[in-house]
């Protein structure tokens, strides 16, 4: 069929009845060109012109002048004031764009201000107020669609493809069987395994996903239901957000806090592995105002060891030379510079200077609990804050039933210890020679001897080490003797050889010596105290440890009560008792000086008043001398009962406390009474020391006894009572010693958390609540963690200092490392 053709354009038509081209719009029939035909389009929209404001005289802006021909050129200033300002640049709610007639410039208005009168963004701008035009939407106009039509390439298309559809349709009916009475084709048994292999993999497929979807569903209904992964997802979001929270508190917190705050942060984040941040917190710290500088010795020595652990000895070195030169700075006294000092000092003997380390902790003696405390604090930042509670720490007396144990000297021990927990045997071993005190040296070398016994290490390292100490015990038969019984708890092949070896040693040392008195001022004055007290304390204690020993049964058992009143008799031989000493510096704290120099006056004859003054000097000087060797047999004497207890001989112990029983001679048994004697013993056995308490007496059980008892008594007294013992009226000192500490630790990883809010609240002193929220967080873990924090929170909104200590401690104890 042919197609009508346009005589002017030439282009094939469909519409035969067509009169117009539909291309060009000419005539079909001809007759000339005919006029290209239109669109249709919407009518153009509006222009608006904006139109400035009326203006006064000159064209100035503004309505015409108030007192209009009496002056001509006033100006009405108002109107630019009450003109809505242009935005130069777009804005939110400032999206209608206009242009100033005066300058043509641009800008932005809101489109509710359209036909207000508006200022120009041109600042400059000769006539800035102008009305903004209101703008004239078009009209929309609707064009109905066209109906399609084909062209003759579509017409084309159609038609093959209606032939090869054809085409396909007759292959299939020939090649497939056909339709109608035809037969299918039948399968072979190859095809129908495979058809029923596919089919069985399909079902197989679908039930395993099916089963998957519903094991899915019922985990998530398990986890859903389950309490202990709800808290642990609980936690794991709460301990994404305590580094910031510390911070938030730390900066908070009263300026005078403020520097601790930064020091525990640093030591927190040290523990997470975050040492950016930790360095961050140490540059905090020295940007505040009068913070003392010692406070970043702690952070710098864990960071150095940290770096250490990653290879980087050099950063190391670097932090703990540092950290050195901050040790200046420390107070002579006071538990925290203590913990400072034996933490440098184990990381200054780990770099190679074992003499500066031994110096660091060359420093005034402190309150006993103190000392204890940072040792096993300096040992626990290897180990783990949790550990705070511990009882298995080498070189402390031996006990039994995880009872507490004892270090004779916390200091040294406590660096050895440390040492020894990072691996470091040989510097542990020169820092013990480096200690020039005795009594220190003696603590370092058996505490090395002991864990060397504990640790994995092969038999020659354990000989090799050992020979190493007993060369540091140089010409100290005492330290020798005491080092070869203690090899022999771990070397038993040499056991009885080596104890034979400490008995000679110790042979001249079984005569019972004299033990000093003191009896009138003059003979106080003239008492010379004898040389070499260190040597016969360590001698006496080593006997002690020989007589404990020998194994029970054996011929030398016998002999193990006469060596231990042997010892007792050394140890006394080197002073006068304590409570006699005491009750001097009692009197002498209480006395002025005119009434010494009375005294003295009467009692020496003195004829001068200068001469009595000197003599008044004396006095208390050798007073003062006197107490510190008493002090030191105590700790001696203390240290063999203890021995004796934990060795199996109760009722010789048992015979030297009810010497106390009699209220005139409780004075001198009272310090033992209040010592850790009593967790060793069973209760029979210390009954005797807290009847001779009684009205009677006048005097009141002394707290830390009450403690020591109720710990006694049934092997685990009532949280409550202990807290009641420990902040009790008569505890007069309620320092943050070994006693509270191990009760904070342990009502904490128990989850006595009302006793622990009564003992923490007990105090004033913010120091100490600040680290006994600490401990508290340290101690617990992840497992009590988040019940612990949920405790604390509600008593922590206003005090953001102890905010602070809390996570603290409570991110050193997640982070630590599992044991």
């Amino acid at each position: 069929m042919d197609l009508p053709t346009c005589p002017s354009c030439g282009q094939s038509v469909l519409d035969e009845d067509s009169v117009d081209c539909p291309f060009c719009g000419s005539p079909m029939k001809g007759g000339g060109a005919g006029k290209p035909r239109k669109p249709v389009a919407a009518p153009a929209a509006k222009k608006v012109e904006a139109k400035p404001a009326a203006t006064g005289p000159k064209g100035i802006p503004g309505k015409q002048a108030a007192g209009g021909d009496d002056d001509p050129f006033a100006v009405d200033t108002s109107i630019q004031q009450k003109a809505i300002p242009v935005s130069a640049r777009p804005a939110p709610g400032k999206t209608l764009i206009v242009k100033c007639p005066m300058c043509d410039e641009e800008g932005y208005i809101s489109p509710k201000s359209a036909g207000q009168l508006v200022r120009c963004a041109n600042a400059k701008c000769k006539v800035p107020v102008f009305t903004a035009p209101v703008p004239v939407e078009a009209p929309v106009v609707v064009v109905a669609p066209k109906k399609p039509r084909l062209s003759p390439n579509a017409i084309l298309f159609s038609v093959v493809g209606v032939v090869v559809l054809g085409a396909l349709g007759t292959f299939f009916v020939l090649f497939n069987g056909g339709s109608g009475d035809q037969k299918a084709v039948a399968l072979t048994e190859d095809q129908k395994r495979m058809i029923a292999e596919a089919k069985a993999t399909r079902e197989a497929n679908e039930k395993k996903a099916a089963e998957t979807v519903q094991a899915a569903a019922e985990t998530k209904a398990v986890e859903a239901a389950d309490p202990a992964k709800l808290a642990a997802a609980e936690l794991a979001t709460l301990t994404a957000q305590w580094p910031e929270q510390m911070l938030i508190a730390v900066r908070t917190t009263a300026p005078n806090r403020m520097a601790a705050g930064r020091r525990r942060a640093a030591l927190a984040f040290v523990a997470q592995g975050n040492l950016a941040e930790a360095r961050n917190q140490l540059d905090q710290l020295g940007k505040i105002a009068g913070a003392p500088e010692y406070e970043a010795i702690l952070p710098l020595v864990a960071l150095a060891w940290k770096l250490s652990e990653a290879g980087d000895e050099a950063g190391a070195k670097e932090l703990i030379t540092k950290a050195a030169g901050l040790a200046p700075t420390l107070p002579a006294v006071g538990r925290f510079p203590l913990d400072c000092r034996l933490a440098l000092a184990a990381a200054l003997a780990a770099n190679g200077r074992p003499e500066d380390a031994a110096a660091m902790i060359d420093e005034p003696k402190q309150t006993s609990g103190a000392e204890q405390f940072s040792a096993t604090l300096a040992v626990s930042a290897v180990r783990g804050p949790d550990t705070l509670d511990a009882v298995d720490w080498p070189g402390r007396t031996a006990v039994k039933d995880e009872r507490p144990r004892r270090w004779l000297n916390p200091r040294a021990a406590g660096v050895v210890l440390a040492l020894a927990a990072r691996g470091k045997l040989d510097e542990a071993a020169a820092f013990a020679r480096a200690v020039t005190s005795p009594e220190a040296r003696s603590s370092a070398c058996l505490a090395l001897s002991i864990v060397a016994g504990t640790i994995d290490l092969p038999r020659d390292r354990r000989i090799a080490l050992q020979a190493k100490l007993l060369e540091a015990a140089e010409s100290s038969r005492g330290l020798k003797a005491r080092l070869l019984v203690h090899q022999g708890a771990w070397d038993l092949d040499a056991a009885a050889d080596l104890r034979a070896q400490a008995s000679r040693l110790l042979s001249p040392d079984t005569a019972k010596p004299e033990v000093p008195s003191i009896e009138g001022t003059k003979a106080l004055l003239e008492f010379k105290l004898p040389e070499n007290r260190p040597e016969t304390l360590t001698r006496a204690i080593a006997l002690a440890e020989l007589a404990v020993s020998v194994p029970s049964g054996s011929p030398e058992a016998a002999k193990s009560e006469e060596l231990l009143a042997a010892a007792l008799a050394q140890a006394r031989s080197v002073s006068p008792g304590l409570a006699l000493l005491q009750s001097l510096k009692e009197t002498v704290d209480a006395s002025t000086t005119a009434e010494l120099r009375a005294t003295l006056k009467a009692e020496l004859n003195l004829k001068s008043n200068d001469a009595a003054d000197r003599k008044v000097v004396e006095y208390r000087q050798q007073v003062e001398k006197l107490l510190r060797a008493a002090r030191e047999r105590f700790d001696a004497t203390l240290e063999i009962l203890m021995i004796a207890a934990a060795g199996g001989q109760g009722e010789f112990v048992k015979t030297e406390l009810a010497r106390g029983t009699q209220a005139e001679a409780l004075a001198e048994q009272e310090p033992y009474a209040q010592s850790f004697l009593p967790f060793l013993l069973e209760p029979g056995l210390v009954e005797a020391v807290p009847s001779a308490y009684s009205a009677e007496s006048g005097r009141a059980l002394p707290a830390g006894l009450r403690f020591t008892l109720l710990e006694q008594a049934g092997g685990n007294a009532a949280p409550a009572d202990l807290v009641a013992a420990l902040t009790s009226a008569d505890n007069k000192d309620r320092t943050f010693d070994e006693l509270g500490a191990r009760l904070i630790a342990r009502l904490a990883k128990t989850g006595r958390y009302p006793e622990l809010l009564e003992f923490l609240g007990a105090s004033n002193d913010v120091g100490f609540q600040e680290d006994a929220v600490w401990l508290a967080g340290a101690s617990v873990g992840p497992q009590g963690a988040l019940a612990l924090w949920k405790t604390l929170e509600p008593r922590l909104v206003k005090e953001p200092a102890l905010r602070a200590a809390a996570l603290a401690g409570l991110l050193q104890g997640i982070s630590r490392p599992a044991r």
